[in-house]
């Protein structure tokens, strides 16, 4: 639980350990107390209860990172995520039940977040269709859309987002046919949305395993001759959604400055559209350590600025207008800066208003 529902998004990873070291430990227990020397138990028991002790000491700090303290035990955006995946796909067939969750249980903070997992879900279960028969795989998607079709305006572009990540994550290589398929059933108006997951998961389907090996040039070069495949006119989409992967908690353990140097591998015309993305994705995490990202926005050349400074507050005004703190984080940014936010917020206000 407390992996869960804290902070930890790195620590989380060794939950997995947990059940060994625990079935360990009684193992070991186990053997002491059949011995029969008693000193040789008495000081084996004090060894077992002094590391124990000495290991949560340690590690107790963990549990109040950051800013965060006391607030450990409390959902983040992340479990909304998974709240809309299971919770909101069970319920999405009915939409009256759907919208009193929604409105009853969920504050607007969260509510983006909740419907990035519904269009989650919902794009896995499109990706489950048969696609050997093209009436059946169009009946179904026909289906799954009609949910979308039920969402407020202003929410599907969270649901299509990912979406668009699943239409890369179910191809055994990227087939524009295939994608376009989906892409043309879906309101023009909305198309820039899928591209823009497209972005985020050309890199995790095609280039992921290069993350971790170390070689990040190789990564960016894959990903480039993957987005180069899709249409002009749609390829800017397409890097936003590249650069949010880049500047997100996922990406070669969090290295920022390594993903700013990445994105200078990108077309120039398209280079913005990367930064506007990068600093989305900054504004994820803007709340925890305002200072560390302002710094890491200092380290992008001037000419590009404006474009992460946008992504940052096209996010904030996202997850934090509604509860007021919108401008309680952008007073935080150098009064040089100000005036880069307020395209994002713009963009923020045009959508809600749709």
């Amino acid at each position: 639980m407390i992996f869960i529902f804290s902070n930890m998004n790195k620590q989380m990873y060794l939950l997995y350990i947990y059940p060994f070291v625990i079935i360990s430990i009684f193992i070991f227990l186990d053997r002491i107390w059949s011995n029969k020397n008693r000193l040789l138990r008495g000081m084996a028991v004090f060894c077992t209860a002094f590391l124990i002790i000495a290991g949560v000491i340690s590690n107790i700090s963990l549990l109040f990172k950051s800013k965060f303290a006391g607030q450990s035990h409390t959902y983040k955006g992340y479990d909304y995520k998974v709240f809309g995946y299971n919770v909101g796909w069970t319920i999405s067939h009915d939409i009256d039940r759907f919208n009193y969750i929604i409105d009853n249980y969920i504050s607007h903070r969260y509510r983006s977040f909740f419907y990035e997992g519904l269009g989650d879900r919902i794009g896995y279960e499109i990706a489950m269709i048969p696609k050997k028969n093209n009436d059946e795989f169009q009946s179904g998607l026909c289906n799954y859309l009609d949910i979308v079709n039920k969402v407020d305006r202003k929410y599907k572009y969270f649901v299509y987002r990912w979406i668009g990540r699943r239409i890369i994550n179910w191809q055994d290589d990227f087939s524009l046919d295939r994608s376009s398929f989906l892409i043309n059933y879906i309101d023009k108006k909305y198309r820039s949305y899928l591209y823009e997951g497209m972005g985020w998961d050309i890199s995790v389907r095609f280039a992921g395993p290069l993350e971790y090996d170390g070689d990040t040039e190789k990564y960016i070069k894959i990903c480039i001759t993957y987005i180069d495949r899709i249409e002009r006119k749609n390829r800017g989409y397409v890097y936003f959604g590249l650069g949010q992967r880049l500047g997100s908690r996922r990406f070669v353990f969090d290295d920022l400055q390594n993903s700013i140097k990445l994105i200078y591998h990108i077309d120039p015309q398209f280079r913005n559209n990367a930064f506007k993305g990068f600093g989305w994705s900054l504004g994820e995490r803007f709340e925890e350590e305002p200072e560390k990202y302002l710094n890491i926005i200092n380290n992008v050349d001037d000419k590009y600025k404006s474009n992460v400074y946008h992504g940052l507050s096209w996010c904030l005004a996202w997850r934090f207008k509604q509860e007021g703190k919108y401008n309680e984080l952008t007073n935080k940014i150098d009064k040089r800066f100000k005036s880069y936010c307020d395209p994002g917020l713009k963009r923020y206000l045009e959508e809600t208003k749709l």
